[in-house]
């Protein structure tokens, strides 16, 4: 197991610490990665080399950013919203993390180098997110002016601009056990609870509605909720 520490200082009192023996045949403690450890953890996994030539192939445009917000449309004229933060959201149901938006955000709007470990690290360190977050971003990714103008006035009146962004994940509402990026987490849009999905809905046998398991309340499926779609004034501004 490999670990990330977020300062030195927290690196180095960490390696203070004694070897703890928990049976005859395990012993648990911690030593710094030798060089040739280095040099892989310093790549992404293939999965994630996938993920950014999709993010660097596909046709995305940035609509419009707002503070960490960063509004995406994509080729079918569908937009998506990025969030970046310590463990970055995006509001395409995506499991894999980070997804070829958030991707797209980093090498695509910010310009960050594919050879940057933040890309492809699925939480960032303090510093680098300030970091990311005072880069400019890139008018060469912008979408046209005609789609931009549209957004916008549908972003200022706060219209619906399509299914929610993944809750940050913590302790499941049911079971109480720690959430990770991989799993698969829903919150209730009634009493906001967050937990995996298999234990976060209830459907009746007699009906199989759906509800909540922590309140009861009937249950607001992400699916039954559109993104909203521009492609309409994509072709106003000869984007087919």
């Amino acid at each position: 197991m490999h670990i990330l520490y977020q300062n030195r200082s927290d690196a180095q009192k960490v390696l203070t610490k004694s070897w703890i023996q928990i049976n005859r045949k395990l012993l648990v403690g911690v030593k710094p990665v030798d060089p040739i450890q280095r040099k892989t953890l310093n790549k992404p996994t293939q999965p994630v080399t996938d993920r950014i030539q999709k993010a660097l192939q596909e046709r995305l445009c940035l609509l419009h950013r707002c503070e960490s917000d960063f509004f995406l449309l994509g080729a079918t004229g569908d937009v998506y919203n990025v969030r970046l933060s310590t463990t970055s959201l995006c509001s395409f149901p995506d499991r894999l993390i980070p997804c070829k938006h958030i991707l797209f955000v980093f090498l695509g709007v910010l310009e960050v180098s594919v050879d940057d470990p933040c890309v492809w690290r699925k939480i960032l360190r303090e510093c680098q997110l300030r970091h990311l977050l005072n880069t400019p971003t890139s008018s060469q990714t912008l979408a046209g002016s005609r789609v931009r103008e549209r957004f916008l006035h549908l972003f200022s009146t706060k219209s619906d601009l399509g299914p929610p962004l993944k809750p940050e994940l913590e302790k499941c509402a049911k079971c109480r056990r720690e959430m990770y990026a991989e799993d698969s987490a829903l919150d209730c849009y009634v009493c906001e609870a967050v937990g995996h999905e298999k234990f976060m809905i209830y459907r009746k046998p007699s009906t199989g509605a759906p509800f909540c398991a922590r309140c009861g309340s009937r249950w607001c499926e992400d699916y039954e909720k559109e993104y909203l779609n521009l492609a309409s004034y994509m072709s106003e501004d000869g984007m087919d």
